[in-house]
């Protein structure tokens, strides 16, 4: 319900719409987030595998989608999302039709959208695997911002993993179930 905190969140309490956002059961009378609807509803709507969809703005992910560069692979977190990252450039409030097109665009068949300067919009077939990519995410952005502000000049003083073990990790979470420990 729009106004809960993610803590108040419970199954009994979430409201339902339908693609058009037209309020289906509403057990609280609070509502939606309009906005938050115009993000989610543009990904469900274009992808029939998206069963879930996290949109967050986390202090991390905002400051790593404001990176030029997007996520590194400076972690082992950040390696599983190596190469399968999409950008879409700031474009406001997603209050039109064009606007919203251009999420499941920018997206494209990936799982992770970061939206610049706004935050990362995560997709899975599940709940499960959706918040185990949003998680890991969110630990990778940490840690680059966390190893980015003891940096001096990142060219000279950062240890940057080999291209093939990148793509050696990414591979292994292509089923969204590897674990890292």
């Amino acid at each position: 319900p729009y106004g809960h905190m993610f803590r108040e969140a419970r199954a009994s309490s979430m409201v339902k719409c339908d693609l058009e956002g037209r309020i289906v059961s509403d057990p609280t009378g609070l509502g939606i987030s309009l906005g938050g609807f115009c993000i989610h509803s543009a990904i469900h709507a274009a992808h029939a595998s998206a069963v879930c969809v996290m949109h967050a703005h986390s202090e991390a992910t905002i400051a790593v989608s404001n990176y030029r560069e997007g996520l590194l692979p400076l972690s082992q977190h950040a390696l599983r999302f190596y190469g399968k990252v999409s950008y879409l450039e700031y474009c406001g409030l997603f209050d039109s039709a064009e606007k919203r097109a251009a999420l499941p665009r920018a997206l494209g068949n990936g799982h992770v959208l970061m939206l610049r300067n706004h935050g990362p919009l995560v997709v899975g077939k599940s709940v499960r695997e959706c918040f185990s990519r949003m998680y890991s995410l969110e630990r990778a952005c940490r840690m680059q911002v966390a190893t980015l502000s003891q940096c001096r000049d990142p060219a000279a003083d950062l240890v940057w993993p080999d291209r093939a073990h990148c793509e050696e990790v990414a591979k292994a979470f292509e089923n969204g179930d590897a674990v890292i420990d």
